[in-house]
Order: structure tokens, then C-alpha cells, then sequence
């Protein structure tokens, strides 16, 4: 069984992929010999394991704990903890009904309203020919009938058991009844049986890959899921940040204790960008802040504020801004791609490598605006650039660029698809825009300190003037707004960025 964990908030998630748990889950049910716990967790539950001690308790007693949703593969990237996959249940319980076909074991249906539980067992038998269908019961009992139940589960020789109460209660039961349970496997699965019984619709397949299928989740049930996505993911989010924080400093202090006798040096992540003035300048003023005692309080709420309070707040309005930006833009989205493949055949996106935050590399999506050959036709107009500093290329007549090309690019719809890369947070709405390596080794070290933000898709220059705009320029107003930079500015920008884009000031 791989082991391999990643953690976060202190609870332990597997670091596997849908095959290898499918593997552990379908392993342990073959064994028979005592009940295995597997659990899936999402931002919600790492939220309840937070208040509740009693269900913390549980995960910790689990076999193993399965990741689930975009908030744990967000909180894996912020902590540097690559994860695996997204094993979710609704992606996993496919794959586990062809195992489970294939070596024979039988699966018991627990949980849900009266006659979603059934639906969901004859439904699976149906769609997977030979799957043993062991039982069902919905979740509406109560403790008088708790023995009896239990009592049909093990009669059915079930191997499997899934429990579909919700968290923490399935967890609760499971562990509660463990040891008169005679099934191999028992999973948490909540909601699962609704998707498996089609009384509710599951998200499209291009949401679930955008990483919206929350918000698909939230349009059919609106009142119900309103405080869990709308005030939970961004608690999440701010816990997440203030536990890496805390474990930094901790970090700290045990490597001082351990090696008094050498002069300290502060810790960073991001050793290849230690020359950044802007980071020299925040090493410097907040993280030892236990150096001077009497401001320790003063300057721990200093950092907080111009730290963790701003990025809580502004990664909150990016996931939630480009999810809505998406959904309602996905019809131009569809007849922008149509019209770039008819103008030239081709792939419809473009993907390059861009610098961001503090020289971490990333994918930076677009629609394609140039012909297929525009790379190598770079080099024959190099003389012909009109960035005056020559760090950027930039023609206000580009042969390589197409006819919709320079539709696209005139009113900034080729950068829609970024708003993937801001839900991914490899960029945010409002940063400088990020550069290309090649630009990158031709900054001075007042000009790397661009990079010491999140890139964004809008900024100070963007709406000043755009292209007009020479790259000394654009570097002085990127690092005003590094400097100047709030919630409220950030507002101000997006605001700002609609007549710019509409009148095309500058675009080229």
C-alpha cells in the first residue's frame, strides 16, 4: 500500500492517485480480517476537523484520507506539498465498481433519502454487468434500529461499505461501529448516492477540469452551500496561510536553538531570488520578530496585515471573480476558439512559459493570435522592434499576428483563458503582467523587484496606456503599485480595466 502523506492543517492526506486508492480500498477488502477506514476530505472537512476534536480523531484513525476538491490541491501548492491527484469520490466509484467487478467483491449501499440508496445499488448493477450488489438502506434511522441494521450489513457478506451520511457524521458511524462491522472496506462518500441515482446533476466535464464544479454545486443548491463556499473556502484559504506561517516561524526558532553559535540568516523559500530588494527589504523589517520583545505584538500584527489579511482577501475575490468571469464568458470563449481555428488551422491555445512569482516558471494560457509560424519569424523582424529599451518586442504592425488575431488582441479577449491561471494561482487579477525567461535576464535588480508579487492580468499600466507605454514606464508603475498595493486599489484597477479595454487605447 503506498503511504506516501501530505499535510495539511494537520491532517495526514495520501498522496496517491485515483488507481493506487482504488488498489488500497479493494486490497483491504479482500482481507476480511478487521474493517479499514477511508475517508475523503475537502476545504469543508479540513474546515470541521479545525472546531470539532471528536472527528479530528477520527481522520487521524483512518487508513487513509483521500483529497478531494480544488481547495486541497491549492492549499498542496501554497505549502509546497505537490499532490498527486484529485481523488474524489465521484471520479473514484467508477473505477472501484470495475475492480470490484473483476475480483468478485460485493458493495452495500448505506445512507442517503428513502430509496436514493436503492436506486444508486441497482443503477451501478445495471451500468457495471456483474457487480455484486450486496444490499442497501437509506440513512434515516434511529438508535433502536441501529443492531438490526448492522446485522443485514454483515448477513449480506458485503465487502465494501459505503456510507452516505455526510461529514462528520459517516465518518462518526464508521468509527463508532467498527468493530462489529464485518466488511473488509468502509468509505465516507456523502453525497455520492444523489450523483449515482440522478437525483442530482453532477457538474459538465469542462467545469470539473476548470476546477468549478463548486460553483455548479452552488447554482442547484444555492442556499444550502452559500456559507461553505462563500465564507468556508476563503477561512480555509486564510487557516492554510496563517498554519504555514506559524510553521515557518517555528522553523526558525528550533534552527537557532539547535545552532546558536552561528549568526542567523532569514529563511525563504525562494533561495534563487534572494537579490530582490523588495524581499531583502520584508526579511529585514518582519520575520525576526522575536529579536525586540517589547514590539513583538505590534509588528506580528504589522506583518499579518500587509501580509496574510491582504493575500486572504485577494486570493478570495480571484477564485471567486474568474469563476464567474468564466462561466459567463464561456460563450465568447467558444466562438472566439471557433474563428481562431477557421482564420489558421491549428490548436486554438497558445502556451508559454512565464516568470512569476519570485522566478517560479509556469504556463501562461492564451488564444492564439499569430500564425503557426510566428516563432521563427521573430528573428527576422528583431530589427524591426519598437520597444525602445529592448528588453520587450513589440511591432504595432506585426505580419505574424492573424486577422482575428488583431481583433483579440485589440480588446484583450486572447487573455481570457488566463482567468485558468488565476484559479490555479499561478496568477492573480490585478499584478504586473509576467514576463517572458528572455526578458527576465535582462532585468537590472531594481527590475526584478516585479517579481516579488503574484503576475496579474491587469495593472497600473494596463490601464494607462497599454503598449504606448515604454518599458521604463511600465516598470515604474508596476513597482508603485507593489508599494501602494490594497484591496481597494486592486478594485479600483479592475474598474479601470473595463474603458481601457473597450477603447483599445494603446493595444497592439
Amino acid at each position: 500500500m503506498n503511504t506516501a502523506t501530505i499535510n495539511i492543517l494537520d491532517v495526514k492526506i495520501a498522496n496517491i492517485t485515483l488507481l493506487d486508492a482504488v488498489a488500497n480500498i479493494t486490497a483491504a477488502a479482500k482481507e476480511q480480517q478487521r474493517l479499514s477506514h477511508f475517508a475523503f476530505v475537502n476545504a469543508d472537512c479540513i474546515n470541521l476537523s479545525v472546531t470539532n476534536s471528536g472527528y479530528k480523531a477520527v481522520l487521524d484513525a483512518t487508513q487513509q484520507v483521500f483529497g478531494d476538491g480544488s481547495g486541497i490541491r491549492y492549499a498542496s501548492k501554497i505549502s509546497q506539498q505537490p499532490i498527486a491527484d484529485n481523488v474524489n469520490g465521484t471520479d473514484l466509484y467508477p473505477l472501484l465498481c470495475e475492480q470490484a467487478r473483476a475480483e468478485g467483491l460485493s458493495i452495500y449501499y448505506l445512507g442517503g433519502l428513502p430509496g436514493v440508496a436503492k436506486q444508486a445499488g441497482l443503477r451501478s448493477s445495471k451500468r457495471y454487468p456483474g457487480l455484486k450488489v450486496a444490499g442497501y438502506h437509506d440513512g434515516f434511522f434511529d438508535d433502536s434500529e441501529l443492531d438490526s441494521i448492522i446485522q443485514q450489513i454483515n448477513d449480506s457478506h458485503a465487502d465494501i461499505l459505503l456510507v452516505a451520511m455526510g461529514a462528520p457524521l459517516q465518518e462518526t458511524w464508521i468509527a463508532e461501529n467498527a468493530d462489529r462491522l464485518k466488511v473488509g472496506a468502509a468509505i465516507g462518500v456523502g453525497g455520492l448516492f444523489d450523483f449515482l441515482s440522478k437525483s442530482v446533476s453532477r457538474a459538465p466535464q469542462l467545469a470539473r477540469r476548470l476546477g468549478l464544479e463548486w460553483f455548479f454545486r452552488w447554482i442547484n443548491e444555492p442556499s444550502r452551500l452559500l456559507k461553505r463556499y462563500f465564507v468556508g473556502n476563503p477561512l480555509f484559504i486564510f487557516r492554510v496561510l496563517s498554519w504555514i506561517d506559524r510553521n515557518q516561524i517555528r522553523s526558525v526558532e528550533e534552527n537557532r536553538s539547535s545552532n546558536s553559535a552561528e549568526p542567523s540568516k532569514p529563511v525563504s523559500k525562494f533561495d534563487h531570488w534572494q537579490d530582490f530588494q523588495i524581499l531583502e527589504d520584508v526579511q529585514k523589517k518582519y520575520r525576526n520578530i522575536e529579536s525586540k520583545p517589547r514590539h513583538s505584538n505590534r509588528r506580528q500584527f504589522s506583518y499579518w496585515r500587509q501580509t496574510h489579511a491582504y493575500q486572504v482577501a485577494k486570493r478570495a475575490v480571484d477564485i471567486m471573480a474568474a469563476s464567474v468571469a468564466l462561466i459567463l464568458l464561456t460563450p465568447l470563449m467558444l466562438l472566439t476558439a471557433l474563428l481562431v481555428y477557421l482564420g489558421d488551422p491549428g490548436p486554438i491555445f497558445f502556451t508559454q512559459n512565464r516568470v512569476g512569482y519570485r522566478g517560479r516558471l509556469f504556463s501562461i494560457y492564451k488564444f492564439r493570435s499569430m500564425y503557426m509560424n510566428a516563432d521563427e519569424r521573430k528573428a527576422e523582424l528583431l530589427s524591426q522592434n519598437e520597444s525602445s529599451a529592448g528588453v520587450l518586442f513589440k511591432m504595432k504592425h506585426d505580419p505574424r499576428i492573424t486577422s482575428i488575431g488583431s481583433v483579440i488582441r485589440k480588446f484583450s479577449i486572447d487573455e481570457l483563458p488566463q482567468l485558468v491561471n488565476v484559479l490555479k494561482g499561478d496568477m492573480t487579477l490585478v499584478g504586473p503582467r509576467p514576463p517572458v525567461p528572455s526578458e527576465v535576464e535582462q532585468y537590472s535588480l531594481s527590475e526584478r523587484q516585479r517579481l516579488d508579487v503574484v503576475p496579474g492580468i491587469t495593472c497600473i499600466w494596463q490601464v494607462s496606456g497599454r503598449s504606448d507605454i515604454n518599458f521604463e514606464g511600465q516598470v515604474k508603475m508596476d513597482i508603485e503599485y507593489i508599494q501602494t498595493r490594497s484591496l481597494w486599489r486592486d478594485v479600483q484597477l479592475l474598474l479601470k480595466t473595463i474603458p481601457a479595454v473597450l477603447t483599445a487605447k494603446g493595444s497592439y
